[in-house]
């Protein structure tokens, strides 16, 4: 749904978990916030740039493997203030490190 225009009936509650860093904030991210109906929710979890530098982790499935190709960051900076421009605001936000060192971002946004 990277391009197609979602046109499905509004939820109170949308969880988008690792979707932007594959399939883009441009119509993905249009569609998601589509979905969430006056006074509802959107959930999103964002991956942290790693020190480690991959961006996918190791797998012995050959088509996780190639996720790591299509893989862009989102800045959550720059994901709270796209949102906000939207009429949507942070409620609530975390940060979780792995021993791996790879991180995510969580972030939960409230729909005017």
């Amino acid at each position: 749904m990277t391009e197609e225009i979602a046109e499905l009936e509004p939820v109170h509650l949308v969880h988008a978990a690792l979707v932007f860093e594959h399939a883009g904030a441009g119509r993905c991210l249009e569609n998601a916030l589509s979905l969430v109906a006056p006074g509802g929710a959107l959930s999103a979890v964002l991956q942290l740039p790693s020190g480690s530098g991959a961006n996918v982790g190791v797998s012995p499935f050959p088509s996780v493997q190639s996720l790591g190709s299509h893989f862009s960051p989102i800045d959550p900076t720059w994901f709270r203030e796209k949102l906000a421009h939207r009429g949507f605001w942070l409620k609530h936000e975390s940060q979780r490190m792995l021993p791996a060192g790879k991180g995510f971002w969580m972030g939960v946004f409230g729909r005017e």
